[in-house]
């Protein structure tokens, strides 16, 4: 077995990445209960001043909702936790720890990690043609030269910060105008927002703590709020129920 190891030194690292990754979760791992416990008092307490619904267990992500943010890893190992919903003023919501395994491949060894986001999720009063707006990541030029292309708006401040898709151009231009894209370089540059039929999300990639749910409610619900009214009365006609 040594020899074998000897032979195969990358096995042998990995044997003591996974050894030394046991020994510190071991350490931490009262500290990282005592910190959850705190946390989720301190989103109960959110929840409670707010009138809005809190439970901590361990719950399935409804089917209902088909996220791109919320299809990442297997489905048997993807959960929410600490959900927050209710009536959130005037807005019907849920806000939720996500949490999803990510693996990565090489060829003796495949690597699984528990990766987290925060997201909130609100009902919108109509129907949502898909849209997708995310921060410029550092490989989108790379993206582009491969054919993965975005929509560029009228503001070149604007493009170079934000990526977004839609189904349809004209959709992207109506929901993103002048106002919405100053609320967005204002205040949403950690963030990312979906459309996808009666409902958006607003994610990052990493739990949020009650004032930044707050902050991503402001944004999310303030893009949607912005929706123009001829957008709204051509949504709701016969054509798109």
């Amino acid at each position: 077995m040594i020899a074998m190891l000897a032979e195969s030194p990358e096995w042998e690292w990995d044997l003591l990445f996974c050894m030394f990754l046991i020994g510190i979760g071991l350490i931490l791992a009262p500290f990282v209960g005592r910190w959850a416990d705190a946390r989720a008092r301190l989103i109960a307490g959110w929840a409670k001043y707010e009138r809005l619904s809190y439970h901590r267990r361990r719950h399935q992500i409804p089917e209902r909702f088909a996220f791109r943010a919320l299809s990442r890893g297997s489905h048997q190992h993807q959960y929410a936790r600490n959900r927050v919903s209710g009536n959130y003023h005037g807005w019907m919501i849920e806000a939720f720890d996500y949490t999803y395994n990510a693996s990565a491949f090489n060829q003796i060894v495949t690597r699984t990690s528990t990766r987290h986001l925060g997201a909130v999720i609100v009902q919108s009063p109509v129907p949502l043609a898909p849209l997708y707006i995310r921060p410029q990541g550092s490989f989108d030029g790379l993206g582009k030269m491969v054919g993965i292309e975005d929509i560029d708006f009228e503001l070149a401040a604007f493009n170079q910060r934000f990526f977004v898709q839609a189904s349809d151009k004209k959709w992207a231009f109506d929901v993103i105008h002048q106002d919405t894209m100053e609320l967005l370089m204002d205040y949403g540059s950690d963030f990312s927002i979906e459309f996808n039929g009666y409902g958006a999300i607003i994610w990052r990639d990493q739990w949020m703590d009650p004032d930044e749910y707050r902050h991503a409610l402001a944004l999310l619900t303030g893009v949607l709020s912005r929706l123009p009214e001829y957008v709204i009365q051509r949504r709701v006609t016969p054509e798109f129920l």
